[in-house]
């Protein structure tokens, strides 16, 4: 028994997993900041827009995260549709970055340097994102000094690749073919994909032999892109997963109007336990955050991935996360 006993010792380390998070939508009630600290979350990703925010506008919410013993992390963007390419309008983004990490240092999980990059919807003149092509030079011209202003402010706080569309490995590769490579700590990746409604078990070859970039295990092989480029030892943090419990069919991508665009809320809760089951035997993901706490009123597909419904009450989904984050 005595020889078995280090092996044993060290199993809860190695079935560890990522660190839970969720997703918040802007105002954080105190209600559902009681949620965050019951549902056993270490993170709470929210969104800073360069266009519209300034750093005291989140002082409440940070306040708040923070004694509940949730970490806050912000996704710094700008506007979508009209990005920022020139000198001057990079350097009006890196001001407003650098004064989201002097307001708040050492109070953050992480920055995110923009959300969704390689996808038109997020960076108005990308390739379609389903597509071959990719071009990540205008992100990386972004991305290069945003890094440089905010690691001199604190080193220590990561600086994250925004979360790509699904698992895009080839914006990855782009990505590296820029000159990215040194000016992030983590690459952050989303498979809460439109109209996705497949078992994070579940997955599909593209013609190369590599798995499927709008499928769940497809982050191997954005780690695997990372791997080849000597960045093995730096991680993927799966910044959006989810299922969405919309009634509605799907209305975007190639697949509008030829499927459901949710799954049932029991579904919903047995692919969250399935997503960290999977993510458990993960060695490269360290963070994993779902989709959002709670429901949007509105009626698109997007409003109805959360683990509470829009008046609050828990859908299975909540327990099955607050299950693996209490026993991680």
């Amino acid at each position: 028994m005595r020889r078995l006993l280090p092996v044993l010792l060290a199993l809860p380390l190695a079935a560890a997993g990522p660190e839970p998070g969720v997703v918040v939508d802007l105002p954080v009630s105190d209600a559902e900041v009681a949620k965050l600290r019951e549902s056993g979350a270490k993170t709470a990703r929210m969104f800073a827009f360069s266009t519209s925010n300034r750093p005291t506008d989140y002082d409440d919410t940070v306040r708040r995260l923070r004694a509940a013993g949730v970490s806050p992390q912000f996704v710094l963007v700008g506007d979508p549709a009209n990005p920022p390419t020139t000198r001057a309008e990079i350097r009006s983004f890196v001001s407003f970055a650098k004064a989201m990490a002097r307001h708040f240092e050492g109070k953050v999980a992480g920055f995110e340097i923009w959300n969704e990059q390689d996808a038109p919807a997020w960076w108005a003149g990308m390739p379609p994102v389903d597509g071959r092509r990719r071009d990540a030079r205008p992100y990386v011209r972004l991305l290069k000094p945003a890094y440089r202003a905010l690691k001199r402010i604190h080193r220590r706080t990561p600086v994250v690749v925004g979360g790509l569309t699904g698992n895009d490995f080839r914006f990855v590769e782009a990505l590296y073919r820029a000159g990215g490579k040194g000016f992030f700590d983590a690459v952050a990746t989303h498979t809460d994909t439109a109209c996705g409604i497949a078992s994070p078990n579940s997955f599909y070859r593209e013609a190369d032999g590599r798995i499927g970039q709008f499928t769940f295990p497809s982050y191997r092989e954005v780690h695997r892109v990372m791997r080849r480029h000597g960045d093995g030892r730096k991680r993927i943090w799966m910044t959006e997963l989810g299922w969405s419990t919309t009634a509605m069919t799907c209305d975007s991508g190639r697949w509008a109007g030829q499927k459901p665009a949710g799954v049932s809320e029991a579904r919903q809760a047995a692919f969250v336990t399935a997503a960290f089951a999977h993510l458990r035997r993960s060695k490269v993901v360290a963070k994993a955050m779902v989709f959002r706490l709670a429901d949007r009123p509105g009626g698109a597909a997007h409003d109805s991935y959360g683990l509470l419904r829009v008046d609050g009450g828990e859908k299975p989904a909540f327990a099955a996360f607050r299950a693996y984050a209490r026993n991680r």
